[in-house]
């Protein structure tokens, strides 16, 4: 099925640019391209048609790109929405972190923007209901745990703040942390690699825009709060922050590159955003899904799929994907439990995510899922580690009998 991707420019000239570089490297028997110069315009096509990722510049007159974002997300919350700045202008930014998945800066490298509806159509592929689609589209942001919320907003009002101290509190969470990645690896910062700690993006975000993510956060996660049955927010976050630890453990002992190391903590902290998603969402589809589990006793990702049709991690990676993360968090977020399926060679962050994971469900079976699959040996045998599995069963049992992990 062909993708539509639909470009908004108040320039024709601009219009015309992006026709010659998309049309050379965009196949047109997979991509549709439309184009028009106005948001009113945009509006009148998406009536008539179904588009699946829009991208517009962010000045027009009469309708800027963030108004028809805004607009676009209420209307047709399935589509991707990209924005387009000439200028690195924070208050604009902030102004559009609701209504917008991914920044690039204009003019935009041609392979960049390129890469990026490619990916995010691909991604696409992997839900086959639509509704599903549409839950992850029009995520805003992920709900925060309270507690750490306040720690944050408490250094931020402090005299004395210190960006490292807000952005290790922000570490510790799964939604914070997603949002100020989201923002700060977007094209719009023009950086050369991805940042994967929190604690630099926040040095490079700054105060204020640190502030405005914080309390957007919040704000969504006052506005929609997980309403499944039986679920707790709490234990998942333990779950999380258990697996991050022992992504990061193990990854420093087996790889100790500093990159792949962030990449295996970061990866491990949003391996299960796809629950949120599904919690906060499709709250009966999940309560669907773990009294499958809990009557015939099988792995969530069978009982996903019974149901679903998708995993939460294919929910996961397709948010990730849309807001822009990096190929190998995407990668350990789709199949950390899975991880045969892919084409790995090398250990990294989806072998790092993988262990962690399954270790955490073995040892705090109560802060994760007591029927998940255990470690794919094939697995770690094609990447020629697995005499490591013993080393690294300690070093997870020991991180995960601390106390309060949060």
């Amino acid at each position: 099925m062909k993708r539509r991707v639909l470009l908004v420019d108040d320039e024709p000239v601009v219009l015309d640019v992006l026709r010659r570089q998309l049309s050379h490297s965009l196949n047109p028997e997979q991509y549709e391209m439309l184009f028009a110069t106005s948001g009113q315009e945009a509006l009148a096509l998406m009536e008539q048609q179904p588009v699946d990722l829009i991208i517009s510049d962010i000045r027009m007159p009469q309708m800027d790109g963030i108004a028809l974002l805004t607009t676009v997300m209420e209307k047709y919350p399935q589509t991707a929405r990209f924005i387009l700045s000439g200028l690195p202008d924070r208050a604009l930014i902030k102004s559009s972190l609701i209504s917008t998945h991914q920044y690039f800066p204009k003019p935009c490298n041609e392979a960049v923007l390129t890469q990026a509806i490619r990916r995010t159509c691909e991604l696409r592929n992997i839900l086959q209901k639509d509704e599903l689609a549409r839950a992850v589209a029009q995520i805003k942001a992920l709900p925060a745990m309270p507690g750490l919320f306040s720690r944050v907003l408490q250094e931020l009002k402090s005299q004395d703040a210190s960006m490292q101290q807000i952005g290790e509190i922000i570490a510790r969470d799964v939604g914070m942390s997603a949002k100020v990645l989201q923002l700060v690896n977007s094209s719009f910062f023009g950086l050369s690699r991805k940042v994967e700690s929190p604690a630099h993006a926040v040095a490079m975000l700054g105060m204020e825009m640190v502030k405005a993510i914080v309390l957007m956060t919040q704000y969504f996660a006052q506005t929609n709060m997980p309403r499944a049955k039986g679920f707790s927010m709490g234990r998942l976050w333990e779950h999380s922050l258990l697996s991050a630890q022992c992504a990061m453990a193990i990854a420093r002992k087996s790889c100790p590159d500093k990159k792949t190391v962030d990449e295996a903590f970061m990866s491990a902290m949003l391996h299960d955003v796809g629950k949120l998603i599904l919690v906060t969402n499709q709250p009966e589809m999940f309560e669907s899904i773990m009294a499958l589990m809990t009557k015939e006793r099988i792995p969530m990702l069978e009982a996903e799929r019974r149901i679903l049709h998708a995993t939460h991690g294919e929910l996961g990676g397709y948010l990730l994907g849309l807001w822009g993360f990096s190929e190998p968090v995407i990668e350990a977020c789709i199949f950390h439990f899975r991880p045969g399926e892919t084409s790995c060679e090398r250990f990294g962050s989806l072998a790092s995510v993988h262990v962690a994971n399954a270790m955490v469900n073995r040892f705090q079976p109560d802060r994760g899922n007591p029927h998940a699959a255990d470690l794919d040996m094939d697995f770690l045998r094609r990447l020629k580690v697995e005499d490591r599995v013993s080393e690294w069963e300690t070093l997870c049992r020991g991180i995960c009998q601390q106390k309060d992990p949060v």
